[in-house]
């Protein structure tokens, strides 16, 4: 055999040993990828970058906030994956404070720009079943009327009028209130009135004269069941 060919296999059979003994050396609970190292069941992308990503599977849905599910490590965008429930949720908060959000959450919205708008309506078919998560409202241009004008999110089920619907929330939205400020609604502790059905419908119910109520817009976050 040519010595030089014979020198190339022996230095390649000496960087394999090296190489195999450098990884039996490393801990057990450590998973050395092309692009990241993690935990067991867990990856980091960007590793030695100011903001890494985390992948990381979780048995059951993650909590959040600072003692919440992955606090301090998940940077935002970094990803969680619930093995039970066999959901994605991503961090769309911060490091300290992750606030995991399911990717098959969906949001939709009611919105009034004018005056004529502002009145009794749906503004959501299901097409498959939901559940309600969140609830917020705000309008940019008060009411002047004398009365109370207020705005109740409802559910309406087979034939209901949008004002005749399940209420979906503990309070209402006062339209005569302080402009551009979020009413992030308490929602009704009954939860099978937050549950929707293929067909049910989301509808704004609004109370009083509206006069000059305008710029209302009412944001539903509703996740799949």
């Amino acid at each position: 055999m040519d010595k030089s060919l014979r020198r190339w296999m022996v230095v390649g059979v000496l960087a394999w040993i090296a190489a195999a003994t450098w990884l039996w050396a490393q801990p057990t609970n450590i998973n050395i990828l092309t692009n990241g190292v993690g935990g067991v069941g867990q990856l980091v992308l960007g590793v030695g970058a100011a903001n890494p990503i985390l992948m990381v599977r979780n048995a059951g849905a993650p909590t959040n906030g600072t003692a919440g599910t992955q606090a301090g490590r998940a940077y935002p965008g970094s990803a969680l994956f619930d093995i039970t429930n066999k959901h994605l949720y991503i961090n769309e908060n911060t490091t300290a404070s992750p606030t995991w959000v399911r990717q098959d959450d969906q949001r939709v919205s009611f919105v009034a720009s004018n005056n004529a708008a502002v009145l009794d309506t749906h503004f959501f078919i299901a097409d498959r079943a939901y559940t309600v998560t969140r609830i917020d409202a705000i309008h940019t241009t008060a009411g002047t009327d004398a009365g109370a004008v207020t705005l109740q999110p409802r559910k309406a089920t087979g034939v209901q009028a949008p004002a005749t619907g399940v209420v979906l929330t503990t309070a209402t939205h006062n339209l005569k209130g302080t402009v551009e400020t979020v009413t992030n609604f308490t929602l009704t502790a009954t939860s099978a009135d937050l549950d929707l059905a293929a067909g049910n419908r989301l509808s704004v119910d609004i109370t009083g004269t509206a006069t000059t109520v305008a710029g209302v817009v009412v944001t539903v976050t509703v996740k799949r069941k």
